[in-house]
């Protein structure tokens, strides 16, 4: 990996500028801040085209319109603008979320089957220890599943939530 040649060279001498590898292009924060001002941008329209579509209708209704205006004026957000994108680019990870949960859920059931398997009962209920065996497998394999969707949900979201970060500094700073 790109980590292990690394650091052989950092155990051979001091590091250097030029032993560092480039950034990809998504994690500079020029990209970033132009990527966030393009959402505010989208953002602005949004609203802008909200606003006339508002004229259009205060033609037909009048006093609701005016109503509406009043209570609910339409500015552009960039809550609403960076909560809609993220949201959008983390729906495969929000389906990971889901599996994990489903499979934890899947965990504490099938945990209660096995010990339920291993209890000891009256002589006329004998329970078939293949069947506990079989629980527990099915046991390790859910665990399995929740730790591959856990980790990926994780880097995903993290790994955006740090896009939307370094965007946003890029734009103050």
């Amino acid at each position: 990996s790109w980590a292990a040649g690394l650091l052989r060279r950092g155990m051979i001498s001091p590091l250097q500028d030029k032993d560092l590898n480039d950034l990809l292009e998504e994690d500079t924060s020029a990209y970033n801040r132009q990527y966030m001002e393009n959402l505010w941008n989208r953002e602005k329209q949004r609203a802008a085209n909200e606003i006339k579509n508002r004229k259009r209708w205060r033609r037909y209704c009048r006093c609701v319109t005016k109503l509406r205006d009043l209570f609910y004026p339409i500015k552009p957000s960039l809550y609403h603008a960076i909560m809609k994108d993220y949201y959008a680019q983390t729906l495969y990870a929000q389906l990971l979320l889901a599996t994990s949960m489903a499979a934890r859920l899947g965990q504490s059931i099938v945990l209660g089957l096995l010990i339920e398997q291993f209890t000891p009962t009256d002589e006329l209920h004998v329970k078939s220890t293949k069947m506990g065996y079989g629980w527990a497998c099915t046991l390790i394999g859910i665990g399995i599943v929740f730790l591959l969707t856990k980790q990926q949900q994780f880097f995903i979201t993290h790994r955006k939530g740090m896009t939307m970060r370094l965007g946003l500094l890029a734009a103050i700073y």
